[in-house]
């Protein structure tokens, strides 16, 4: 592990929780629904009166009360005016995706994102369905990247899955304004607790941005769901649109569950915050020769200065890249996995792992897009869920890392 001793991690203290999330999920669960929908069990309910114009819904799997009651909590949970819930993440960065790009226009990807979302915008590029190009949006050139490229639409992450990385967001939609392109930002490891990317976007007078979220760890504690929030009033019909043509809205027997999950998300996220600042510097300051640590809180140079601009808090999920033999690294996983769950979707509750190479990012088999992407090998991420308290979740990824590392030079500060 590389030395990090030089660098200053902030004290969550230090760091400002935007409590206008809190309010305002806690103003809307005060209130109650303002549509009149109710959470029922079933699937089963009476559907508002069709021909009325605006968005008429004539079956349930286009939206329905309950589903209107999640999408109202999330609206305000990532300060935008439209929002859309879908059954899963993926199925709302396909509709967001289908109501834009027609078969002549230029994608333009994040070199590293979730391994759904790569499998996804390949499998379209391979049918014709869209042309694809790669972009780096870390780098300092992506803006006069995209002036030149003109894409139709970019796809990025907040801070990107798996290797935490952080985009200069203002310059990119500065650039997509410029050249008339959609931008979809998936904010799933943030939430708007720590990005608020559409805030971002009204700062540079941008509004063609789709914040696109899995609603699982953040929102939800573990409902698998999805969702979409926009400014853009245009761009919230062809939303709507996409799903009422294609179904896809969240099932109704799910959203009183999804909406349990809203009620308690402001303490989850903050015990997650606590325990996930803890843990990264546990990690950092330990001397575990071949594991490095990728978190924006121990970030240097320009992801540093990245992190500090936009992120107000700390997300919750962890990366370790190992450079480790074989054998070292399946004892390494092993030993993790006797407290965290191995998982792809994390939920907020529960302390879960994954392998990025064997399960998230799986999908991509060509040897040299893994390394592109940074999925190569020899990554897992953590995520330290909130039933568990910090001192607990220290206490024991410390005592497993001590006993995988007995029988090497590396060891763990007592």
């Amino acid at each position: 592990m590389k030395d990090v001793s030089s660098q200053q991690t902030p004290n969550l203290s230090e760091l400002s929780f935007d409590q206008r999330i809190a309010r305002s999920l806690r103003s809307h669960l005060k209130v109650g629904d303002p549509l009149g929908g109710r959470s029922e069990d079933g699937a089963s309910y009476v559907l508002p009166p069709s021909g009325n114009g605006g968005e008429t819904q004539d079956y349930g799997r286009q939206g329905h009360a309950p589903g209107k009651v999640i999408e109202s909590a999330v609206k305000a949970g990532e300060l935008g005016a439209h929002c859309y819930a879908f059954s899963d993440g993926m199925r709302a960065i396909a509709a967001a995706s289908e109501a834009i790009v027609t078969p002549s226009d230029t994608v333009l990807l994040h070199r590293s994102v979730y391994g759904g979302t790569e499998r996804y915008f390949t499998t379209e590029q391979r049918k014709g369905r869209l042309s694809l190009d790669r972009i780096d949006l870390t780098s300092s050139s992506a803006p006069e990247e995209i002036r030149a490229a003109r894409p139709k639409l970019i796809v990025g992450e907040t801070v990107s899955n798996p290797l935490m990385e952080v985009s200069d967001l203002a310059p990119i939609m500065s650039a997509a304004r410029d050249v008339g392109a959609h931008m979809m930002l998936d904010n799933t490891l943030a939430t708007g607790r720590a990005c608020v990317p559409l805030e971002i976007a009204r700062s540079v007078g941008y509004d063609r941005l789709l914040d696109v979220l899995s609603l699982t760890k953040g929102y939800t504690a573990g409902k698998l769901s999805g969702a979409v929030v926009t400014d853009n009033a245009e761009l919230a019909q062809l939303l709507f649109e996409e799903r009422r043509c294609k179904g896809g809205a969240l099932p109704a027997d799910s959203c009183s569950k999804v909406l349990d999950g809203i009620k308690s998300m402001d303490v989850r996220m903050e015990r997650m915050a606590r325990t996930t600042q803890a843990l990264v510097e546990l990690l950092s300051g330990s001397s575990l020769d071949g594991i490095e640590v990728l978190h924006p809180l121990v970030a240097c140079g320009r992801q540093r200065e990245l992190a500090q601009r936009y992120l107000r808090t700390v997300p919750a999920v962890v990366t370790l890249r190992c450079s480790l033999p074989q054998e070292r690294f399946e004892a390494l996983s092993e030993r993790l996995s006797e407290l965290f769950f191995r998982a792809n979707s994390f939920n907020g509750a529960y302390p879960m792992m994954s392998e990025s190479a064997k399960q998230s990012h799986a999908g991509i088999k060509d040897a040299d897009a893994k390394k592109a992407a940074g999925v190569a090998g020899g990554l897992i991420r953590l995520s330290t869920g909130s039933i568990d308290s910090t001192e607990e979740i220290v206490s024991q990824v410390k005592s497993l890392l001590r006993s995988w590392a007995q029988n090497s030079a590396s060891s763990l500060p007592s």
